[in-house]
């Protein structure tokens, strides 16, 4: 598990987009506990929290009111419609820079984590962990919480359809992912490597 999120940051975190939801932003605001990756939990249940269960296949728990709660969490996560996603992300990345790592990693998430908590820092405990190199490693990827995986790997690879940003750290864009993209790269450069 990585590390978790200050409280203070996700107390004011809550209480802003629980004034943006009551807005009528369209976006629910969801915390994730990833804890043995079964539950995230939100306060009401809403359109958007049952949307999220499908996806990730955790339990969504309601607990009423977020801030009532002591939460130990690597990730938070704002759920909704992508417009309105689109909307916030540059808010919340403003509102809470240099506290607060902001990115997604679809349409339709703000993934809240610590800052220096990124799937780079996840692939150098594993290159640490099984004594092979940097230039071992190949990252797959699509959007912007792969950004700096793609760019610390050996061989970063973005999928066609990925983001523009994504695919300006690549070193190579491969096919989509409706296109088998990640089968092609295994092909490409282990099997025939």
């Amino acid at each position: 598990m990585g590390n978790s999120l200050q409280m203070i940051l996700i107390f004011a975190l809550f209480r802003w987009a629980k004034r943006k939801t009551n807005r009528a932003v369209g976006y629910t605001f969801l915390v994730s506990l990833w804890i043995a990756w079964e539950y995230f939990y939100f306060d009401a249940e809403s359109e958007w929290s049952k949307i999220y269960s499908e996806r990730s296949l955790l339990t969504g728990k309601a607990v009423g009111d977020l801030l009532g709660h002591k939460w130990d969490t690597p990730k938070a996560l704002c759920v909704g419609d992508p417009d309105a996603i689109k909307q916030e992300m540059s808010l919340f990345a403003e509102r809470f820079k240099d506290r607060l790592r902001i990115s997604t990693s679809d349409p339709c998430y703000i993934e809240i984590n610590e800052p220096g908590t990124n799937k780079a820092t996840a692939l150098k405990k594993i290159e640490a962990m099984l004594g092979i190199r940097r230039e071992e490693i190949i990252a797959v990827g699509d959007d912007l919480i792969d950004l700096e995986m793609i760019a610390y790997a050996g061989l970063g690879v973005c999928m066609a359809n990925g983001v523009a940003a994504v695919k300006a750290v690549a070193d190579y864009i491969a096919p989509s992912n409706d296109e088998d993209g990640v089968a092609h790269v295994i092909e490409k450069f282990i099997l025939n490597g």
